[in-house]
């Protein structure tokens, strides 16, 4: 390509533009101000291209506008804008892959101290994470057993955070072993950190204003504590439980028989005693002589709720008997007693008394049941036995009568000796008698 032609005066300005003599001040283009000649010539193409031959563009360098003008070709600008590309892309990697560091490292600390990314704008909290504390104060000590109402008294702290209504929320909860019973929110103060609670009536859901009704089981009072920092989002809660148990029942106990103060004739006294409470573990009735002798001593728990326990005491002489009646619980203090007398009049009555006779039984003296019995047995067996014998020969009766042999004699008959009862014969010796009747008529 041939270069463009020079300019009349030596310079290689396109044709018309006006140059700027040496020395005059570097004035900036104003909007309106337009050249007197084209600074620019396009050649357009069919392919749409535009080609520019010269660009002229301005660099200030520091502060200063005096700087003459420079040509800058297009592939300087090229150049420029491929490097401005690089660094761009360079530094997003690099961010890219300290942002990814920070957040893979935010994810590996579960569990430890990890640094969390704060919102801008919002500073941490001073310290660190909220800290929030609680207290009982009273009653001190806190007894086990409870007669209501009583009051409660607790603390709160809260670190890192402000104890304000905005910011706190307290609540005081009443559960038992079957589960929640009441919950209540407690007003706050700013800046307070002492509060307390009554337990009452009220408070545990009572449907009469005894609460005699409640279940005899444990209970646990409950404050919980929820704080929000509003400065940098953050929020904790606390809780913290005492357990206890009701004395819904007052308690209280009496003889109902005999009637304390009314007399009674000597003999056999029904005693029976009422009583009511909570937590009872036994309950005794104690009768005394005037001189402070223990008479009797019996257990009246009831084994039947409601049902009173009735025993029977011999007052076998006139007098008044002190009386007690001693209530076991399982709370402070764990023995109960109430007092009264008895008063026995000399006017008479029935007395029963128990007497136990004993004799034997058995039909040899001596003997106890069971060898009295083997011995009639042994008795029995053998008497039976001699009456079973003399019956058999009773029903069997005489045997019957074997024939003759040859040497007896026929019956009623008067045989001379040694005749053969056979055929009649004599013989002067029995041996000769043997001899025939063996042969002749075969007798062994």
């Amino acid at each position: 390509m041939n270069p463009p032609p020079r300019n009349p005066d030596g310079s290689d300005s396109p044709a018309g533009v006006r140059q700027r003599p040496v020395g005059a001040p570097s004035v900036p283009p104003c909007v309106g101000d337009a050249p007197e000649g084209p600074e620019m010539s396009f050649d357009r193409r069919e392919t749409g291209h535009v080609q520019g031959r010269r660009i002229l563009a301005g660099f200030k360098y520091g502060k200063s506008l005096a700087k003459p003008m420079h040509r800058v070709s297009r592939a300087t600008l090229g150049t420029v804008a491929i490097g401005l590309v690089a660094v761009f892309i360079v530094v997003g990697l690099v961010g890219g892959g300290m942002l990814g560091s920070h957040s893979a490292a935010g994810s590996s600390s579960v569990g430890k101290n990890a640094a969390h990314l704060t919102p801008a704008g919002i500073a941490p909290a001073a310290g660190g994470a909220i800290v929030i504390t609680s207290a009982f104060t009273g009653p001190t000590p806190f007894p086990a057993y409870e007669t209501i109402p009583f009051l409660v008294n607790f603390t709160i702290g809260v670190v890192n955070a402000s104890i304000d209504p905005a910011d706190t929320t307290l609540f005081v909860n009443i559960t038992n072993s079957n589960g929640p019973v009441t919950s209540t929110a407690m007003a706050v103060t700013t800046g307070q950190t002492a509060y307390n609670f009554t337990v009452d009536p009220t408070s545990l859901d009572c449907s009469v204003a005894a609460c005699t009704g409640l279940p005899q089981v444990e209970y646990s009072i409950v404050v919980f504590i929820g704080e929000i920092n509003t400065a940098n989002a953050t929020h904790a809660k606390a809780s913290n439980t005492h357990p206890f148990f009701l004395i819904t029942t007052p308690l209280v106990a009496s003889l109902i028989s005999p009637i304390n103060g009314t007399q009674v004739p000597t003999g056999n006294v029904s005693v029976s005693v009422a009583y009511l409470g909570s937590w009872i573990s036994g309950i005794n009735l104690k009768i005394y002589s005037q001189a402070g002798i223990l008479l009797f001593q019996h257990s009246m728990i009831e084994l039947t709720p409601g049902v009173p326990v009735v025993a029977n005491w011999i007052a076998g002489t006139a007098g008044v008997y002190p009386y007690q009646i001693v209530v076991q619980t399982t709370y402070v203090p764990n023995t109960h007693v109430f007092f009264g007398n008895i008063t026995v009049s000399s006017k008479g009555g029935t007395v029963f008394y128990n007497v136990t006779k004993w004799s034997n039984q058995t039909v040899i003296s001596g003997l106890s049941g069971p060898v009295a019995g083997t011995l009639l047995l042994v008795v029995g067996l053998i008497v039976g036995m001699i009456v079973a014998l003399v019956l058999a020969r009773a029903v069997m009766g005489k045997p019957a009568q074997a024939p003759p042999q040859p040497w007896e004699s026929k019956p009623g008959a008067a045989a001379a000796p040694n005749t053969c009862s056979v055929c009649g014969k004599s013989f002067s010796t029995p041996e000769e008698l043997a001899a025939h009747g063996k042969s002749e008529h075969g007798m062994q």
